[in-house]
């Protein structure tokens, strides 16, 4: 045998007694914890036939609002593009239907057994829940990170690492859910959504509205892209897409902008914060004298609506960390120097012209 053969067998045997390169996956979690779990439910809707992938693309149909947002394509095309054997296509969901842990389904083909709870993540920093019915379920929580492409937490396996980026659960559990909040006002006297709709905004959803206040100097550091992303990041369906500037002017002094998607009217105004908390000057040459007023500490919010439900025992807290409102604009002085003097200039020429006329006339005659 040649010497290279004897080399190229030798890095064969090298290469094959190195450890595999351990690599990550997103992962999303079906939790089945509580006295009646999310997945005994789905299995007593009829979803207990079908194999994890199928049950990861029907919630993205059987869903209002819809989870698209959080089970997004990318992450079911992952899972549609690997071989027909892999775990998520021959394991069907009923044949895991006890106690209070989940399955993990991961973009490796992989369906795991975990101890990973919704309620564990539900109302902490840097995370939402949508809470949604599902078709023949009722009400069921989806937490997720509030950033795009972020993760709840992580775990190990075959030294591999699973980032979970969401959980649908059924949580009975009294939990306070916290959602960041900016608000626009309409409140004299400048009137703001009037302002926007007189610049040409009145047909741009109120996420529109919150990225181009966002845009004018100075709003970026107030109005946060880390709070941008977990708007843009909200279901279709949700109001802050579907709510124009101009129908808000039927709702109320201001709209409130949420992370969850809603958009509420809570008639919060900036003239009540305006003092105790800083405000900054900002506008551009559309939209002028605009005014944000906003809290130096997110555990100190100028407001936080609570509201109930909707699962039993749930309460949101919106906070709302800025207000954005508008003073009147300062009308131009008319006529302004050096037009005026201009303007007195010419008249004292015109009356000279007149008199030196009419003495000339005289001397004339």
């Amino acid at each position: 045998m040649k010497l290279r053969s004897y080399y190229l067998i030798a890095i064969a045997l090298v290469l094959a007694a190195l450890p595999a390169q351990a690599a990550t996956y997103q992962t999303f979690v079906l939790s089945n914890e509580g006295a009646n779990g999310f997945i005994t439910q789905l299995v007593a809707a009829g979803y207990g036939n079908y194999s994890l992938y199928d049950v990861m693309v029907e919630l993205r149909i059987d869903t209002n609002p819809t989870v698209a947002g959080i089970i997004t394509p990318a992450f079911i095309n992952a899972l549609q593009s690997l071989p027909a054997s892999s775990a998520i296509f021959t394991t069907l969901l009923k044949s895991f239907n006890s106690g209070s842990q989940g399955l993990a389904i991961s973009t490796d083909g992989t369906v795991q057994v975990v101890n990973i709870l919704g309620a564990t993540y539900q109302g902490t920093p840097g995370t939402s829940t949508l809470i949604s019915t599902v078709s023949g379920v009722g009400a069921a929580g989806f937490v997720h990170s509030s950033t795009a492409g972020g993760t709840l937490t992580s775990f190990s396996a075959g030294g591999n690492t699973y980032n979970v980026f969401g959980i649908a659960f059924n949580s009975k559990i009294k939990v306070n859910q916290n959602q960041g909040t900016f608000v626009i006002s309409n409140e004299a006297p400048g009137y703001l959504i009037a302002k926007l709709i007189n610049a040409g905004h009145g047909g741009d959803s109120v996420y529109q509205a919150t990225v181009y206040l966002a845009s004018m100097p100075g709003g970026g550091a107030i109005i946060t892209p880390a709070f941008l992303n977990a708007l843009a990041i909200a279901p279709a369906g949700s109001e802050i897409f579907t709510t124009t500037v101009a129908q808000t002017l039927a709702n109320g002094i201001s709209v409130s902008i949420s992370t969850d998607g809603t958009a509420r009217y809570d008639d919060i105004e900036a003239s009540t914060f305006v003092g105790p908390y800083p405000v900054i000057q900002t506008g551009n040459g559309t939209v002028q004298n605009v005014r944000i007023v906003h809290s130096t500490d997110s555990a100190a919010p100028p407001n936080t609506t609570v509201i109930d439900g909707p699962l039993a025992g749930m309460t949101t807290s919106y906070n709302a960390f800025a207000v954005a409102y508008a003073v009147a604009d300062t009308p131009a002085a008319t006529p302004v120097p050096p037009s005026l003097w201009l303007a007195v200039i010419g008249c004292l020429a015109l009356f000279g012209f007149a008199v030196w006329a009419r003495r000339r006339g005289a001397r004339q005659c």
